[in-house]
């Protein structure tokens, strides 16, 4: 069994929580070396921040078209959003635990984006051996074949493999119900 993904998002965990800290809440704890203690960590502006917050999003806390300007509210479907004018807002005077709350968000847009990060791979069982440090996309494709020989016949039945036995064409999904593909380039 194969467990990966093919892209992360830019969802991020801020500063050092505490153990047992809400992953919806405030964080709990001072935000390092040189911050107070006190009952949450801040910024260097003096304001508590969230666990989760996001590079981009329509969690961005500029006035828009649906929402004023301040911690934004599920479901933000803007079509014009404006800079900021008041300065970051201050997370402490939300609750960051309601379902409806929208974790604040760096960059306008109107949805969150994909990340750039190198996504984990978990394997177990034939082959797993295999998927260890860094692997691009299309080696997962080729480990997975070489571990599931039925797969592999299967391909090379539909004509996509080369002389040595090798899937050398992506298959459609014509060539896996048993008809020969042909026009697959």
């Amino acid at each position: 069994m194969v467990v990966t993904a093919d892209h992360s998002h830019v969802l991020t965990f801020a500063g050092y929580p505490l153990r047992g800290n809400p992953i919806l809440g405030l964080v709990r704890g001072v935000s390092g070396e040189d911050t107070p203690e006190g009952p949450y960590a801040v910024d260097s502006l003096g304001l508590p921040y969230t666990t989760l917050s996001y590079a981009n999003g329509p969690g961005y806390s500029g006035a828009s078209d649906r929402q004023p300007e301040g911690a934004k509210r599920y479901r933000h479907e803007f079509s014009a959003m404006a800079p900021i004018r008041a300065g970051r807002p201050d997370p402490g005077t939300v609750d960051p635990t309601d379902p409806d709350f929208m974790q604040e968000a760096s960059v306008p847009l109107k949805d969150e984006t994909h990340g750039g990060e190198d996504v984990p791979v978990y394997a177990t069982g034939a082959g797993a051996a295999a998927f260890r440090g860094s692997l691009e996309q299309h080696v997962l494709f080729h480990l997975m074949l070489q571990s599931t020989p039925r797969l592999r016949e299967r391909l090379c039945a539909a004509g996509l493999c080369d002389a040595q036995g090798i899937p050398v064409r992506v298959p459609r999904p014509a060539a896996l119900d048993g008809r020969r593909n042909t026009d697959n380039r």
